[in-house]
């Protein structure tokens, strides 16, 4: 079993904040550090390694995602 001490106890948010004009910068977004809940029956955390960024992303930047909230793919 691995030791509490190797897990995060944080989730780490990508949020957009603004819309880019142009090519997207990274003042076009941020960081968000949250505590973990407690892990529910049958539950398992998960650590994402790799992220695609995919063309069609561009035009979800432009009005199809909220600002400010993590992005719900």
């Amino acid at each position: 079993m691995i030791s509490d001490n190797f897990i995060s106890q944080h989730n780490i948010f990508f949020h957009q904040i603004s819309r880019p004009h142009g090519e997207p910068l990274a003042e076009n977004f941020r960081f968000v550090e949250q505590p973990l809940g407690p892990l529910g029956e049958g539950a398992a955390w998960v650590e994402n390694i790799h992220f695609s960024v995919d063309p069609y992303m561009r035009e979800c930047m432009d009005g199809d995602w909220e600002l400010n909230e993590p992005d719900k793919f």
